[in-house]
């Protein structure tokens, strides 16, 4: 009869469930002593206020000694009465200090045993019992699987009105003196593409060589428009990444020392001008005033080459003097014999 009598043991879920029972109790006896410690705190200062108030106006207007040191002996408990409000103040703040800080123990220990039954579940329970249990009990654990599990990069599908038409271009029907049958069978059909009367259905495969131009130009403009600058174009081995940006862009959130460093040198967002692309309007970086007329670079989004606003202007040559050396020349050559002789003229 004493096997009969013994309770049977609460499997998983019971466990789980009484554990959110009182983990749920403990979050609301925390949020409860939080609302009774401002309200006990706020009633505290509200009639120690008007408890002082009133009693300074009963004491002023009848109980007022005429003499000094009355006056001072009386003045004493309203110097005390406000520390000894902090006071109170202070040892209510500390009890329920004291309360939530047990309250938030006990609440950290019931949720170290339900972390460490469900850390158990996937090993003492089934597949199918431990998925329920995990998605009703640890829905955040089911959520990060569920995100890890899913791409990261969300797939670009073209909006309406911008996807590319391909069109099927029938080439003209070959001169009679061909034979049909030699160019039936040279010639492979086409895999799409509606066939009309009085033309032939064949063409060759890849088409005229400046429509697949115009293609591929118009595939790699829609592809630039979801690619960063600096990152290589997939399905196009043609073309290199993009050039880096011409000019760094500065950050938009700075620290106190960056913003100081920034006024000291002269430098920040507000001493730069943007480079802009002339062709796509695209933002390049921020060059400095002084430079910003003379800096030519290449979009790094369309490489569209912008040319520098002005010409920098390079400092005059200095002019020969007197006294710096003359190179030697050829002592065959005209211009040294008349040099010659025109020394010898003047020494004469």
């Amino acid at each position: 009869m004493s096997v009969f009598c013994l309770q049977a043991k609460p499997t998983t879920v019971e466990i789980l469930e009484g554990i959110d029972k009182d983990i749920q109790i403990l979050e609301d006896y925390s949020v409860k002593y939080q609302r009774q410690m401002k309200a006990v705190v706020g009633r505290l200062l509200l009639y120690s206020i008007l408890l002082y108030l009133m009693a300074g106006v009963v004491v002023y207007s009848w109980y007022l000694p005429e003499q000094l040191m009355g006056r001072l002996v009386l003045g004493l408990p309203f110097l005390l009465f406000p520390l000894l409000v902090w006071i109170l103040r202070k040892v209510l703040i500390l009890f329920f200090a004291r309360r939530t800080e047990k309250n938030n123990f006990k609440l950290e220990d019931l949720k170290a045993q339900k972390r460490k039954i469900l850390e158990d579940v996937m090993e003492t329970e089934t597949y199918k019992n431990a998925k329920l249990i995990l998605e009703r009990f640890d829905p955040e654990s089911k959520k990060k699987t569920d995100f890890d599990s899913t791409p990261v990069g969300p797939q670009m599908t073209p909006k309406p009105g911008q996807e590319l038409r391909h069109r099927n271009v029938v080439p003209q029907t070959p001169p009679a003196s061909v034979n049909s049958a030699s160019g039936a069978a040279a010639r492979p059909p086409l895999a799409s593409g509606p066939a009309y009367p009085g033309r032939s259905s064949h063409s060759a495969p890849g088409g005229p060589p400046e429509r697949n131009l115009l293609a591929i130009a118009a595939q790699q403009s829609l592809m630039r428009k979801f690619v960063t600058p600096g990152t290589p174009i997939p399905g196009v081995g043609l073309h290199p990444p993009g050039p880096p940006l011409a000019r760094p862009v500065l950050p938009r959130e700075r620290g106190v020392l960056d913003r100081l460093i920034e006024y000291l040198v002269g430098d920040g967002p507000q001493n730069r001008l943007a480079l802009v692309c002339q062709q796509c309007l695209s933002h390049n970086g921020m060059a400095l005033k002084e430079e910003f007329e003379y800096v030519a670079f290449r979009c790094a989004y369309c490489y569209f080459l912008n040319p520098a606003r002005k010409t920098r202007p390079q400092a005059p040559r200095l002019p020969e003097t007197a006294g710096e050396p003359k190179l030697p020349c050829d002592l065959n050559s005209s211009s040294c014999a008349a040099e010659e002789d025109k020394q010898s003229d003047s020494g004469d």
